[in-house]
């Protein structure tokens, strides 16, 4: 039973950084590049632009969601609402994945049209200082925007 415990251990370890995706909270966004079907293009064309733009969704909503959580942790009050509060230090594992995830939805973006590198810079962008620097959303009406 004692190499049990550890192996469960070590995955409780592994997934921690990755509480404050809260995936459960925005998965079902995901679904919203479908909208972008147009019946104009090939299905070859379709498929590629709908993968991309799921794909982009899980990446762009996986970083706002994490950087929040990381940026909140101090003062939000629930554990439901983000795993990571009342987390003094940050562990290295939640910033290397808040930047991979960030990273390749950019790198990710470059593969489409310029307007997807576009949308893509500016929901990095909208996240970040949403959720630290400026923290746009301490103030009443700009942070519900």
């Amino acid at each position: 039973m004692g190499g049990a415990n550890v192996l469960v251990s070590q995955m409780k370890q592994a997934i921690e950084p990755f509480r404050g995706l809260r995936v459960r909270h925005w998965l079902h966004f995901t679904a919203l590049p479908l909208a972008g079907y147009d019946p104009i293009f090939s299905h070859q064309e379709n498929l590629i632009a709908l993968f991309r733009g799921v794909v982009l969704a899980f990446l762009l909503l996986g970083f706002g969601y994490l950087l929040n959580s990381i940026g909140d942790r101090s003062t939000d009050l629930s554990e439901d609402k983000n795993p990571l509060v009342g987390r003094p230090t940050l562990s290295k594992a939640s910033v290397v994945a808040v930047v991979a995830l960030g990273v390749a939805a950019a790198l990710l973006s470059l593969t489409g049209p310029f307007v997807v590198g576009i949308a893509t810079l500016c929901c990095l962008l909208c996240g970040t200082v949403y959720s630290m620097g400026f923290r746009l959303k301490r103030f009443p009406v700009v942070g519900t925007l």
